[in-house]
């Protein structure tokens, strides 16, 4: 960074944004009803940010600063409402992964286990864990969240190619404003890590300055193996891109290439090898179970409201959650809008190369609705936010062609337009609307209005006490309580060989990760009592709310079920109760 002698009166913007990361910490710490809501908001807010007259260079440092402090908030805001377990549901199968690795020093590809192949929470952590003395809890809840703080940083830089510093800001904050990004992804450790690498590869591509280099080839080798085993879903996702843009090449001279026929084919045939000889194969058969229901479904369910994620044909009716789909509508259709803008326009050599990528994202995010199926596979959330790499900066486009459509529709209509909108203006309502859609996309808004809760960030004691059973099954089934936590370590202590039942938000959360349960030790049983002989693990949500998972999330959203009475286990004369802490408890079956 330059020195800042040059405009000391700017200094204090510089200092201001490291305030963000220090309020999210204790807002998230001491769980309160106002310090997150003001985090959030101050978040939100910083799309304000004044830049003085400096030159590109001094904005871009500034606001590097500020989307690298926005962006670690956000993350540290989700991750530290819970100091002493996972947050998420995928990530407590990966510390499981990595917790086997670290036990018995080594990696064994050849373990059936889905999540074994991915070395990006096998040994990766494990070599962190290793080198730095750091536990493995602390590396997945802090290291890896701090790293993928990165990726924002990557975009804007990549955004800059194409946009304004002003510009590249605003389109870097919308990607990091979709809630996907610092409630999904902090659980999902393989895809931040994936991610990273996916956005480095991506900015090497876009660098003049690395252009030709014979380094840069080695390079982009290096962080195409990180990709492909980090995770197969982003490996795939990769591969499409390239050819992509390819074939769009090939046949619409505007648009370039981001690579070159002979290194789609290395990349092709190492994730091949890959996934075929070095592990398990059962990566490839789940991807083409993908595919075909999807074409399965084009054929019997093109029009099924089933086949479709229920967010996308059914939310909640209160006021300012229709309101909310408004504004995610105006938010896609200003995408759109941005797109076929930039389809029309005089392209630089950046938006060449950037509209195959665009392209790949408009198609991701228009499967979601279009396809049968398809985000089934990998999730909407988390399709839409991979979208969102591509299609963020058609946002700006869409905005900044928002004036001259509305005068353009004007004078069809008959009448000249008689406004003009100075540049302050322009800027101000660009971050208007950004920071409106970044306060109802994390449900800071339901939660000052005390609409349905829909983020434990923002919403932790309404969502946990809530008596909506829709709102405490999504939460516990994203956050496991203290007393929950304690029991799962009772039980790796003192298990030894035999058998847990469980029900599955337990079984497959705290249990495997906490608890380090095998999976062969493990039997989701459908109610209590079993008729086998175990240990029945009975959590919080069991015996405060009376619910049992039967069978886990469905594919439409739901959690299969079953009311049971509260004192189902310890009324029973024939069972008996080997450990409770007042909120979870363990009986001899």
């Amino acid at each position: 960074m330059r020195s800042l002698r040059g405009y000391p009166r700017h200094f204090e913007l510089f200092l201001l944004a490291p305030l963000l990361p220090c309020l999210s910490v204790v807002a998230a710490y001491y769980q309160t009803n106002i310090l997150p809501l003001f985090a959030v908001f101050l978040i939100g807010v910083s799309t304000f940010v004044i830049v003085p007259k400096l030159e590109a260079e001094e904005q871009d440092e500034l606001f590097l600063v500020y989307i690298c402090s926005s962006s670690v908030s956000l993350l540290m805001l989700a991750t530290l409402i819970s100091l002493n377990s996972l947050i998420g549901w995928d990530i407590n199968g990966e510390f499981y992964v990595f917790t086997q690795v670290l036990t018995h020093g080594g990696w064994n590809p050849f373990v059936g286990y889905r999540l074994n192949s991915v070395l990006s929470i096998s040994v990766l952590p494990t070599i962190m864990a290793l080198v730095s003395s750091l536990s493995g809890l602390q590396i997945f809840k802090f290291v890896f969240p701090l790293v993928y703080s990165i990726v924002p940083l990557v975009l804007y830089k990549i955004y800059r190619h194409l946009l304004s510093p002003r510009q590249a800001f605003v389109a870097a904050f919308f990607f990091i404003s979709y809630p996907a990004f610092y409630s999904e992804l902090i659980g999902l450790g393989r895809e931040e890590i994936a991610e990273l690498l996916l956005i480095l590869a991506l900015a090497v591509l876009f660098s003049s300055q690395l252009a030709g280099l014979r380094s840069t080839r080695l390079l982009l080798i290096l962080l195409d193996i990180g990709i492909i085993a980090s995770h197969y879903s982003i490996a795939f996702i990769y591969l499409s891109i390239l050819l992509f843009s390819l074939i769009v090449a090939a046949i619409w001279r505007r648009t370039l290439p981001l690579d070159n026929w002979t290194f789609v084919l290395f990349m092709t045939l190492v994730i091949a090898m890959w996934y075929v000889f070095f592990v398990n194969s059962s990566i490839l058969l789940a991807v083409t179970k993908g595919l075909a229901d999807v074409f399965q479904g084009l054929a019997s369910d093109l029009f099924s409201a089933g086949a479709r994620p229920p967010e996308v044909v059914s939310g909640s009716t209160g006021f300012f959650h229709v309101l909310n789909r408004y504004v995610q509508y105006l938010s896609i259709g200003v995408i759109c809008l941005g797109f076929v803008s930039l389809l029309l326009r005089k392209n630089t050599s950046a938006e060449a190369r950037m509209i195959p990528l665009v392209m790949v994202g408009m198609f991701l995010a228009g499967s979601i609705i279009a396809l049968p199926f398809f985000a089934f596979g990998l999730d909407l959330a988390r399709t839409y936010h991979i979208a969102l790499f591509f299609i963020s900066p058609c946002f700006v486009y869409g905005l900044c062609s928002l004036p001259s459509v509305l005068a353009r529709f004007r004078s069809l209509i008959g009448r000249r337009p008689k406004w003009s909108f100075p540049i302050p203006i322009k800027r101000i309502s660009l971050c208007t609307v950004l920071l409106l859609y970044f306060l109802f996309s994390s449900g800071w808004v339901f939660a000052v209005t005390h609409d349905s809760p829909s983020s434990a960030i923002v919403d932790f004691h309404r969502m946990a006490n809530s008596n909506d059973q829709r709102v405490f099954l999504n939460f516990y089934g994203y956050y496991s309580p203290p007393q929950d936590v304690a029991g799962a370590r009772w039980v790796k202590f003192n298990l030894g060989t035999g058998f847990v039942c469980t029900d599955w938000i337990s079984g497959s959360q705290v249990l495997e990760s906490i608890g380090n349960v095998p999976v062969a030790q493990e039997i989701f049983i459908n109610v209590p009592p079993p008729d086998q002989k175990c240990d029945i693990f009975f959590s919080y949500l069991n015996g405060h709310y009376g619910i049992w998972d039967s069978v886990g999330s469905t594919t439409a959203g739901a959690y299969d079920v079953t009311n049971i009475p509260r004192d189902i286990l310890s009324n029973n004369p024939v069972i008996n109760r080997i450990y409770s802490n007042g909120g979870s408890a363990v009986y001899d079956n």
